[in-house]
């Protein structure tokens, strides 16, 4: 296929492609496109083509800070880029825009930057949103860690109760005297007391 049978394939292409990019022009540097407030920051050689940029631009540009736009071979490329912070890949931030047309677009060729003010707002926004559901979160798991001690402890005081109700016996161990060759036992009773008192003595007989 030679190049102008391409060319042609292409121009055909973009003729039945919907545009995705509503472009309302308030001066020469700012925009509106698709309710997002945009702004030429950066066009040296006087780039910029509104008509080609509709072809080309994609909702999915929206989330970046930054949209870059080169030209190669009559074609338009765009590239989104985010705003410089520790949080985004280097890759990605704008600051990184040099070392990305030294790296991928023609020598020499013209590119432009536009600016969407509407990206950190939305990007706070969600992040605001998220917060109350993070905060829930952490309540819930220390209520349930709160609840959860409650409960062993109280097992544990539990179980000591039933160990100090049972109960216990102890063995005492007496002295055994010497043995007698001869015992002779007596048994004494004193008191008219209903209780009786036994007195068991040892006595040695003569041989």
């Amino acid at each position: 296929m030679d190049r102008k049978t391409m060319e042609e394939l292409v121009a055909e292409q973009r003729s039945e492609r919907k545009p995705m990019a509503n472009i309302s022009r308030t001066d020469e540097t700012h925009f509106s496109i698709n309710n997002h407030e945009y702004e030429l920051v950066s066009d040296p050689e006087q780039t910029f083509d509104e008509h080609e940029f509709i072809d080309r631009f994609s909702t999915a540009l929206s989330r970046y800070d930054y949209i870059v736009g080169d030209w190669g071979f009559g074609q338009l490329r765009l590239k989104g880029f985010l705003a410089t912070s520790k949080n985004n890949s280097k890759s990605e931030q704008i600051s990184a825009l040099q070392d990305y047309l030294f790296e991928y677009c023609n020598y020499g060729a013209g590119y432009f930057v536009l600016y969407n003010k509407d990206a950190k707002s939305t990007k706070s926004t969600s992040r605001r949103n998220r917060k109350p559901a993070n905060n829930q979160h952490k309540t819930k798991q220390t209520n349930e860690t709160h609840r959860g001690g409650t409960t062993k402890s109280h097992a544990n005081h539990q179980r000591s109760r039933t160990r100090r109700k049972k109960p216990y016996v102890r063995e005492r161990v007496s002295s055994v005297g010497k043995p007698v060759t001869k015992r002779e036992n007596k048994v004494d009773s004193s008191g008219q007391s209903s209780h009786r008192h036994f007195v068991i003595r040892e006595k040695e007989t003569q041989k």
